[in-house]
Parts: structure tokens; C-alpha cells; sequence
């Protein structure tokens, strides 16, 4: 982290919280159903393992001390400032971003108000208005489904085919917990794609509502440092669907050892990606 960022956190009174994984040490007889779930739903021996993880996102931004919370994931860059999009907190308690994929139609998912398409959300950033008693309830049903993952996992991942949607865990207990409960919160646009200059398709890059890029998530855990300045000199393409229509209809399910995804770029509109000095600084450190 530079000290550029280390101002900029300071300023903003952007908290760090570290939370202990219950692996390893922490291991406890209670998460041993989860070996159980996932064999049953055909799941990878050690999917348990990030499911823990995964349920202590939530619960990390409910025990933190912030009115305003960010939560970032580790592979996920902050292209800019995100200051800007707090704004939306004045009308919302709480700013998602979609994922690529439709969400499941059935269970949970028909009890939320709201038509028309409805993705699944990518929790690589969330931001919690706290200041909001109905956003911290929100958040406690949210960790509900996410550590009890086996009550709940039909209910929330099942599709309506069979099988289970993509990033089971704790993606989408962040949309439902709020829509369940009518806690308004803000849906960003569709995520556009990060590819490099021979289109290799590299991770996604979320915007807010007038397409200023924010946060470029997965990159990092595809490429790693060592290729990280041949890829700057090379130049990045974020792509976005030329249309909504383009966007619907897309599915992932979460099968044994990989994903049935596919992203239709040939329907996309691609420009360069622009980085801030300081960004590239980072990830050639």
C-alpha cells in the first residue's frame, strides 16, 4: 500500500479490519456440516473451506466500528477514488454491483419486489451505510444465511434447472437480506470486461451510474506480479454489451472442480483502459 493510499484511507476514516478464518486452529466441530452439504450438491473436496471464509465477509462488516463500511476483496484494485459514488448513501443504506449471470427466479428470490432482469451480485466490493439501523438488521439476516449456509443454500444458489448458481457462499446474501427486509439499496450497472491486448479475458470492471470506472476486480489473481508490465506496456480493453438484450440469458453453474460460464465478448464494445500513475505503481511494486 502506498502512502498516497494510506492518506487517502486516513482521510476518508477507512478502517482496516483483519478477521480470523475458523480454519486450521480455528477449526470447530460446528462448520463439519459443510463437508456433508457440499458433497451432497457435488461440490469439490475443500468448497467447505471457502464457504467459512466467504460467511465471514459479512460478519466482519457487521462487527466493524464504521458508519460508512467498504469492504474490498483481496484480488480487487480501486481504479478510482470512490468517493463520488458515497453520494448514492444520501438515498440508499447499502451500493451493490451485479455479476454477470442471471439470478434463479424461484424460493427466495420471488419473495423480493422488483421486475425485470435481475442479476446475481459480485460482493468483490460492498458499501454499508451502518448509521441505518435497518441496514445493520439487514446485515445480521444477511449473516444468518451466510453461516447457516445449510438451510439456506437451496433457497438462495439452487437455479431452476438444477444445480447450484456460480459463488455460493456469500455473494447474494447481501441483495436478498436487503430486499427481504426493504432496505433500500442501489444496484450498480452491468460489470464490463477487462481483457488484454490479445483478449484474454482477465477479470471485471465495475462503474457507477455515469460509467466512471471504480473497481477492477480478479486481475490480479490471474495474472500474478511477474507479467504485470508487459500487460501495462500492452495496454488493457474494458468491454461493455452493445445492448441490455445482449446481457440476458447468461448462466454459470457451479459444477465439481469448474464453472459452465461463458461471456459473450463478440456481443461487446471495447475501449482502452486508463490507469491512474498511482495504480500502476501498486501493481508494479
Amino acid at each position: 500500500m502506498t502512502k498516497d493510499m494510506r492518506r487517502q484511507m486516513q482521510e476518508s476514516k477507512i478502517q482496516l479490519k483483519i478477521v480470523p478464518s475458523p480454519v486450521g486452529t480455528w477449526r470447530s466441530t460446528y462448520w463439519n456440516w459443510r463437508d456433508n452439504l457440499t458433497l451432497h450438491w457435488g461440490q469439490d473436496t475443500g468448497t467447505d473451506q471457502k464457504l467459512q471464509k466467504y460467511a465471514l465477509k459479512v460478519v466482519a462488516i457487521l462487527l466493524s466500528h464504521c458508519d460508512v463500511c467498504l469492504l474490498v476483496d483481496h484480488d480487487n484494485l480501486p481504479v478510482n477514488s470512490p468517493k463520488p459514488i458515497l453520494r448514492q448513501l444520501a438515498n440508499y443504506s447499502a451500493l451493490f454491483w451485479p455479476d454477470w449471470w442471471d439470478a434463479p427466479s424461484h424460493s427466495l428470490w420471488s419473495l423480493v419486489p422488483g421486475s425485470g432482469l435481475r442479476k446475481s451480485q459480485e460482493s468483490g466490493q460492498v458499501i454499508v451505510r451502518k448509521a441505518n439501523p435497518d441496514a445493520v438488521k439487514a446485515l445480521l439476516l444477511a449473516s444468518l444465511f451466510a453461516v447457516r449456509m445449510d438451510v439456506f443454500l437451496a433457497a438462495i444458489y439452487e437455479m431452476d434447472t438444477g444445480g447450484l448458481m456460480c459463488g455460493y457462499g456469500d455473494k447474494d446474501v447481501f441483495q436478498l437480506a436487503f430486499g427481504l427486509l426493504g432496505v433500500p439499496f442501489w444496484m450498480g450497472p452491468l460489470p464490463r470486461a477487462v481483457l488484454d491486448a490479445s483478449r484474454r479475458y482477465l477479470g471485471m470492471l465495475h462503474v457507477d451510474d455515469m460509467g466512471h470506472s471504480l473497481f477492477m476486480h480478479g486481475i490480479l489473481k490471474v495474472l500474478g506480479k511477474e507479467s504485470t508490465t508487459q500487460l501495462l506496456a500492452a495496454g488493457l480493453k474494458s468491454c461493455r454489451f452493445a445492448s441490455t438484450n445482449a446481457a440476458s440469458n447468461l448462466t454459470c453453474i457451479a459444477g465439481q472442480s469448474r464453472q459452465s460460464v461463458h461471456i459473450p465478448l463478440d456481443k461487446m464494445v471495447c475501449s482502452r483502459v486508463v490507469l491512474q500513475r498511482a495504480i500502476i505503481d501498486i501493481l508494479n511494486d
